[in-house]
């Protein structure tokens, strides 16, 4: 099942997307709407130790979820980038936000100064300016491709050098 589709932004008139259906999406949505409710719930109870930073972190995965939902729905190749690109802004936040629900949770929110949070920033942000621009330098992914599973289309690829930075930063925040 294929439906068109243009996502809002993208600038590419006259061109519409073709989505595929998966039964997967239900899956996506399901925790998408579970992730934002206890978003919600939390964002209510801000007053509490680390229900902000929680809130915060629920939002960053319903960003994830919905973006990987229309990366797996979407057919053409650049659309499917452009859903894993937009997958990132959860990916990379994350592991801050993390640390600063510990932190907070712990008691140990004077940790939290805006230095160190700026520097905690320095590696999301390289790896967001890279992931929009891997064009140019291949970073992030060396190669990319569409793959066919019968009527099914995924994306296939080879990672570059600084995805391995990217991943490798959780580790080193959980050891903080």
């Amino acid at each position: 099942y294929a439906l068109n589709w243009e996502p809002p932004g993208v600038g590419r008139k006259g061109r519409n997307s073709i989505m595929q259906y998966t039964s997967y999406i239900w899956i996506s949505i399901t925790c998408a709407v579970a992730s934002a409710g206890m978003g919600i719930y939390a964002w209510r109870q801000r007053s509490k130790p680390g229900a902000t930073h929680f809130a915060v972190i629920m939002l960053l995965v319903v960003v994830w979820l919905l973006a990987n939902m229309l990366e797996i729905t979407s057919v053409e190749l650049q659309d499917k980038i452009f859903w894993e690109n937009m997958q990132y802004l959860g990916f990379v936040a994350a592991p801050i936000a993390y640390l600063t629900l510990a932190l907070q949770y712990s008691g140990r929110s004077q940790w939290l100064t805006r230095r160190r949070l700026l520097l905690l920033a320095v590696i999301p942000f390289i790896t967001l300016e890279l992931v929009w621009t891997n064009d140019f330098h291949g970073l992030i992914r060396r190669s990319i491709d569409i793959e066919s599973a019968g009527s099914f289309t995924q994306v296939a690829k080879t990672y570059g050098p600084w995805l391995w930075v990217h991943a490798g930063y959780p580790s080193l925040i959980c050891l903080a």
